[in-house]
């Protein structure tokens, strides 16, 4: 894991991405 930390970023980026689109989803579906 420490060897590749550019592999750890990258995770780290997907995950806050899929936060933020479920957050966005979220939003949305209440204003619906």
């Amino acid at each position: 894991m420490s060897k590749k930390p550019s592999i750890l970023k990258r995770i780290l980026s997907q995950a806050k991405r899929s936060l933020a689109d479920a957050a966005s989803v979220n939003t949305t579906r209440w204003k619906l």
